[in-house]
């Protein structure tokens, strides 16, 4: 069998499913601590940041880290049939799942993910700057 690597709307749809589950978790502790639903400007404690928001980002690239290197993927990978793979196609190492999230931070420039986007259409293997540095792909479950 051939591996098959899992292109931009693939994964862009399993971000969205990971994105639909954190706001399960998020909106409704917004509004328990803040008393709104979506946060604006004015509540925030430091105008553009909050202390919050902080934990917010935390949880998440804890999320990312975690599950994509005990499990193989987010949740909304694992649902789509997407497993992200060292090299050889085996299981990542948590230092690599770092890395990969980590570089996050790179794909995500200049705004709305541009860098991780262009470089996963450019890619043979379909891959982002940060899969590429942690030497990471993402793949189709049944294809490895």
């Amino acid at each position: 069998m051939k591996v098959k690597f899992a292109g931009l709307w693939i994964r862009f749809l399993a971000s969205i499913l990971d994105l639909i589950l954190w706001s399960i978790f998020f909106f409704p502790t917004t509004y328990i601590v803040k008393g709104t639903w979506v946060m604006t400007m004015q509540d925030h404690l430091w105008g553009i940041f909050d202390p919050m928001c902080g934990i917010f980002l935390a949880v998440i690239f804890l999320y990312l880290i975690l599950l994509e290197a005990f499990l193989g993927g987010t949740i909304g990978k694992l649902l789509l049939g997407l497993r992200v793979t060292n090299d050889e196609f085996g299981k990542i190492t948590i230092e690599q799942s770092i890395m990969r999230n980590a570089c996050r931070l790179v794909d995500g420039l200049p705004f709305l993910n541009l860098i991780g986007i262009f470089s996963i259409v450019i890619s043979k293997e379909k891959q982002r700057i940060g899969d590429k540095i942690a030497k990471t792909y993402v793949v189709y479950k049944n294809t490895i």
